[in-house]
Order: structure tokens, then C-alpha cells, then sequence
């Protein structure tokens, strides 16, 4: 092949991208209006226009793709993961225009892409399955009590979904019915397909899978394991291979499985096969017919390109490589950052980079479809990059992720890496202790863990005063009063959703005294023409500052503290707490699903309000006070943006103070 037409975008676009340079095969990247400036778009050698911002409008549109590989004379197409790379019917449409489907079989992906169907295969060929039940689309009334028998909590999933998109947990026979209702609704609208799977549900179980690569003649191969056990809402955080603590029977086990299942539909090209394990017990879980989003933790420990053995794969090329030549060597492990706020319920975080830099190393990769300038929409996943780092040991590399998260800076839109910090400094991550359940069933705790710690939160909020001042501030206003003092004053920020009073005098020798901590802050260098940078020294200790303004938001960065965003408060700006509580505003650019109250209802602390789709993730907004529904000013289907007021109760007094 001497073109290839990658259908996706973001980081994986980017990956694949650089692979075809290396193996000197031009690339064409698509785009949507969203997209134009995008760092995919930037890096290929061409780029097609296929559609407005919204998904099914471009990147989900098989005609459009197409007609763009026709139209830059592409050779293949490489579908990367998400939107059409488990499509078989685009696979199809793909191979019947005389293209190369970077991917395998059409029938392999129609057999795996079922759960239920794979299920049925799983069993023929002696790899255990969980306990469950199936439910097709045509079955009107589910027989409630044979799926009962199999023993509460349950976990419903749609037979033809992934990435845990319309998984429910039900632990009470009253909770089933309409659980089973709700999945199904959002399966139709999802997949098209309404057909569900009820399984026991596994809580304390381990997730490991197995990469598994064949060729066209025949010959098929696993690339050892991972795990990615850390997860939230069944979408995973951190993965690392190879996966720790499995006996070596269980590891030789689940390998023999994946190929088996591999072998049972013909399949080559890569793919994964995951498991839940507990103990020494496994079962599967599904086969995912694509290249997985933490494929790079399996590339850095087996020293493999897998991106590149698709494309020979795919060109007909057989491997090279003999089952006992692929040995791990070292740890790797991967976290994955997105834009959302883990202090707001996780809810999407929307709006253009500011600033994006991170650490060098060999012993860190960073895998982004972002820089600055660019524009983190609603319409598209919130993934924004990937921090992978590799070393001798889990405990080494482990170190290392820490230091690169606190490192990384990425301003412009809140980012869930202090939680990602605060998972990985666990016991029970340090001592592999972990398994799917483990974050739900401390995410309170974690959630005050991966806080801004208070020494960090004072650092931040006299930088940013200090900053503030040189940048804005008249020569005229910086003489200093006889004794070298100036008045005090107090500025206003806010932090966390909390405000903050700072009190300080500037003094001679451009030093700023902050009265509550007693601490001095001597500028060292700053220059107006670097106005984002800003070295400062306290006790002696001299440490470098980088600020980034956006239209609302000062990020302030530096490396031992890590990217604080503030917020500056004048007096006129803050809010009465009942007034902010009583107020339900979308936190960011989405699709109204649901409006789940009705003026006049009474609600407690905690119901339900409003449910939003954002980022292909639903989140319920939920009421922060006791109180009545005054107004409601949207409805189902209705595309709000960020701040927008969806709702307004008169608030319990009792409740909000």
C-alpha cells in the first residue's frame, strides 16, 4: 500500500498516522467542522472534509469516508478504534470498492460484535462464560423470574454494545423490571439493536485480557496479557501489562483461551480477548475485533509496533515472528486523562487548550490528538491524551506515571489527572490488589484524596495575586509607602467552587507579603514579553510559575504542585450559597435526555433533576438542597451549552446553610 485513509480522529489518528511515516505509506486524514485545525488534520499528508461537527454527520457516515478514499485515490482504510472500526458492514462496503480493511474478517467482527452470539461460540469451544440470560430485541415480556434464579446483583448489558455504554447494575428483584426497560432504550438508540445480556455480576473480579495477532495464512499468536481492572462506570483509567500476580497456570490458561476463541471464527488481524478472573477462576467477557485504546502498554513491553503488523497483516504479509520469540520485558503502565471534572460528578469539560507540555524521556509516552489552540468539543470522546511509561518494574514505572502526572499541564479545560494521581498512590494499587469494583466502592474517598492538598492551594493563590499584580498593575501603583509597605489589600479568588480572600502588602524590592500564612514571595524574574512565566523565591527556595488565562480560568503550573485552576472573584460576582444551590446548570455543552421532575415537585438533597448526554457519556444532575421545582427551562432534546439553567428550586431553607 502506498496510501492509507485513516477514518477516525484524535490520538489514534495521530498513532497511526505516525506509523504509516515510519513505514513511508502516505496518510489521509478526514475531518469534520469541528475538526479543521485538528492535530490529526495537521500531521497526515492529505485531509478530506466529511461532514458537520456532529458524528453521525461525519465520522460515523460510511458514504462520506468512502467517497473521501475515492477521492484522495487511498489504497486502504484504517478505521483505529471507536466509531466504524467494529462496523462489519462498512468492512464490507470497504473490500466491495476494491480497498484494503485494515481489520479482520467481516464475519469474525459479526460473530464477536454480539455478546450473546459470542457467548454461544465461547461455550461450543471450552472458554467459560458467566451465568446469565438472554433477552432478544422480539421479546416483549421478559420472564422476570427465571432471571431472578441467577442470584441478585445482576449486570445488564446490551448484546450489542461496548465500552460500557448502557451497562446497568440491579441488586434488587424491584429494580429489575425497569432497569431492563431503561437498557433497552438506550441499546435501540445506541446500536439499533435491543437485544440484551444478563449476567451475575462479578464485583470483586479482576479484568485481564489477552492481545492476540493472526495472519492471513493461518498463523495466530497472543501478545501476552494486560490488566485494567482500575474502572469507573466500566470505562477503564489505568491499564499495565503484563498483568500482575496471575499464577503462571491461570496466565497459561487465559492465553490458550483467547487463541481458541480466536481460532473459532477464523480471525486475523489484532484483536483482544477480556476476561474477569477471580481467583484462579476466569470467564470471558467479550472479544474486541479492533485495536484497543491501551495497545500501547503491550507495544512497549514486547517491543512491537502493532499498528504496523495490521497494515502487513492486512496487505497480505505473514508474521514474522514465532510465539516463542514475543517475551515481555519490563512494566509499562497507562493512564488515560480526559476533560471532565472529577468534582462535579465527572461531567465533561469542554473549551479550547490554552497551554499543553509535558516531560521528555524515553521512559514516558504521550499519546495526544491536542496542542494548543485546540478544541476539546462535546460532539466527541473526552479522551484527550494517553501517559504511558515503561521501566524494569511496576514499582519503578509506577513512580514515574506519579511524577509525569503532576507534570503534564494541560489548561484550558479541567482534566481528571489529580484522581488518576490519587488512584495510583493507593495500598491497594501498590500492592495489586485491585479489581473492577475497587473505585466505585471508594470514590468518596478517593475524591478527597485527589483534592488540591492545602499547602499546593495557598502556593497557587499567592502566585496567581502576585502574577496578577505585575501583569495589571500601573508603575504608578507599585511605589512603595514610607517603611517600604503599601496598604493591605485582598483579592478575590475562587478554588474548587470555594472563595477565597487573599490578604497582602506589596513591599520594596518587588516583594509581596501574604499576611494570613506570613510568607514572603520575592520575584526573582519575570519579564513582560514571557508574561506567562514568573520565577519566585520563599525561604530561599526558588521555584518557576507558568500561568494560563482563558475568558474565565487562570491555570497556574509548576511541577511539584502540579496545574491548579483558579477563578478571580470581585465582590459584585459572588452569589448568595442558597442562590447557587438552588440553581441546576449544565456544566458543559450536551443533549437533554430526560427532565426526571415536574414544577411543583418536591425533592431531597440528591434526587435526580435532569439527565445529560455529553462525550457519549449520560450524567444525571442531581439537586444540591432540599426543595420545590420553581422552573424548568428545557426539555428532552434540548442542546444546551455550558452554564446554561436548566432548572430552578426554591431551596429549603434549613438545607442550604
Amino acid at each position: 500500500m502506498q496510501k492509507i485513509l485513516v477514518a477516525n480522529r484524535g490520538e489514534i489518528a495521530v498513532r497511526i498516522i505516525d506509523t504509516c511515516r515510519k513505514m513511508n505509506i502516505r496518510s489521509v486524514a478526514v475531518f469534520s467542522d469541528a475538526d479543521r485545525d485538528a492535530l490529526h488534520v495537521q500531521q497526515a499528508d492529505e485531509a478530506a472534509y466529511i461532514g458537520t461537527a456532529p458524528a453521525e454527520e461525519s465520522y460515523l457516515n460510511p458514504g462520506r469516508v468512502l467517497q473521501a478514499a475515492r477521492d484522495t485515490g487511498a489504497e486502504g482504510i484504517h478505521p483505529g478504534y471507536g466509531f466504524l472500526s467494529e462496523n462489519a458492514e462498512f468492512a464490507r462496503a470497504v473490500e466491495a470498492q476494491g480497498l484494503i480493511w485494515i481489520g479482520p474478517p467481516p464475519a469474525a467482527m459479526e460473530a464477536m460484535a454480539s455478546k450473546i452470539q459470542a457467548r454461544d461460540i465461547a461455550l461450543e469451544h471450552q472458554v467459560p462464560v458467566i451465568p446469565a440470560v438472554t433477552l432478544d430485541s422480539a421479546q416483549s415480556q421478559p420472564d422476570l423470574q427465571a432471571i431472578a434464579v441467577l442470584g441478585f446483583p445482576l449486570l445488564i448489558k446490551a448484546s450489542a454494545g461496548g465500552g460500557g455504554i448502557g451497562m446497568r447494575e440491579v441488586h434488587t428483584a424491584d429494580e429489575l423490571e425497569p432497569a431492563i426497560n431503561e437498557a433497552r432504550t438506550q441499546a435501540e438508540r445506541q446500536f439499533g439493536d435491543a437485544s440484551l445480556l444478563i449476567e451475575s455480576l462479578l464485583s470483586a473480579a479482576r479484568h485481564v485480557e489477552v492481545q492476540v495477532v493472526g495472519d492471513q495464512q493461518g498463523k495466530l499468536l497472543h501478545l501476552h496479557d494486560r490488566d485494567c481492572s482500575l474502572q469507573r462506570r466500566r470505562q477503564k483509567l489505568i491499564e499495565e501489562a503484563p498483568a500482575p500476580g496471575l499464577s503462571d497456570s491461570l496466565r497459561k490458561n487465559l492465553h490458550s483461551a483467547a487463541l481458541r476463541l480466536a481460532a473459532a471464527v477464523d480471525y486475523h488481524g489484532v484483536g483482544t480477548v477480556e476476561f474477569l478472573v477471580l481467583g484462579e477462576e476466569y470467564y470471558l467477557l467479550e472479544m474486541n475485533t479492533r485495536l484497543q485504546v491501551e495497545h500501547g502498554v503491550t507495544e512497549l513491553v514486547c517491543g512491537l509496533d502493532l499498528v504496523q503488523l495490521q497494515i502487513d497483516i492486512a496487505a497480505g504479509r505473514p508474521l514474522q515472528l514465532s510465539q516463542d520469540e514475543i517475551v515481555p520485558q519490563g512494566h509499562a503502565i497507562e493512564a488515560r486523562i480526559y476533560a471532565e471534572d472529577p468534582h462535579r460528578q465527572f461531567a465533561p469539560s469542554t473549551g479550547v487548550i490554552s497551554a499543553f507540555h509535558y516531560p521528555g524521556g524515553e521512559w514516558l509516552r504521550v499519546d495526544t490528538g491536542i496542542e494548543a489552540g485546540s478544541l476539546v468539543s462535546h460532539h466527541y470522546d473526552g479522551l484527550l491524551c494517553k501517559l504511558i511509561a515503561s521501566g524494569a518494574d511496576r514499582t519503578a514505572v509506577t513512580s514515574g506515571l506519579l511524577n509525569a502526572l503532576h507534570s503534564v499541564c494541560i489548561a484550558g479545560v479541567t482534566t481528571n489527572q489529580r484522581f488518576l494521581h490519587a488512584l495510583l498512590r493507593q495500598p491497594s494499587w501498590l500492592a495489586s490488589a485491585v479489581h473492577t469494583s475497587r473505585v466505585e466502592d471508594n470514590l468518596a474517598d478517593y475524591l478527597v484524596q485527589s483534592g488540591i492538598p492545602e499547602s499546593s492551594a495557598a502556593t497557587a493563590l499567592m502566585a496567581a495575586t502576585v502574577w496578577q499584580f505585575l501583569r495589571q498593575t500601573p508603575d504608578a501603583d507599585r511605589v512603595a509607602w514610607p517603611g517600604g509597605f503599601q496598604h493591605q489589600r485582598n483579592t478575590q479568588w475562587e478554588l474548587q467552587g470555594q472563595d477565597h480572600s487573599v490578604p497582602w502588602r506589596w513591599c520594596a524590592h518587588e516583594s509581596f507579603h501574604f499576611i494570613e500564612s506570613d510568607r514572603t514571595l520575592r520575584v526573582v524574574r519575570y519579564k513582560p514579553e514571557q508574561a506567562n512565566t514568573l520565577y519566585l523565591e520563599s525561604n530561599g527556595i526558588q521555584r518557576r510559575f507558568q500561568f494560563y488565562p482563558d475568558s474565565s480560568m487562570l491555570t497556574v503550573h509548576e511541577s511539584s504542585m502540579g496545574s491548579v485552576t483558579l477563578r478571580q472573584q470581585r465582590l459584585d460576582q459572588q452569589q448568595d450559597p442558597a442562590q447557587n444551590l438552588s440553581s441546576c446548570i449544565s456544566a458543559g455543552p450536551g443533549l437533554v435526555l430526560k427532565v426526571l421532575v415536574e414544577p411543583g415537585q418536591s425533592v431531597a438533597r440528591g434526587d435526580g433533576l435532569v439527565v445529560i448526554e455529553s462525550m457519549k457519556m449520560e450524567t444525571t444532575l442531581r439537586a444540591r438542597c432540599a426543595g420545590r421545582v420553581a422552573d424548568i427551562n428545557t426539555t428532552a432534546g434540548a442542546l444546551v451549552e455550558t452554564g446554561q439553567l436548566l432548572l430552578k428550586l426554591e431551596a429549603d431553607m434549613e438545607d442550604t446553610e
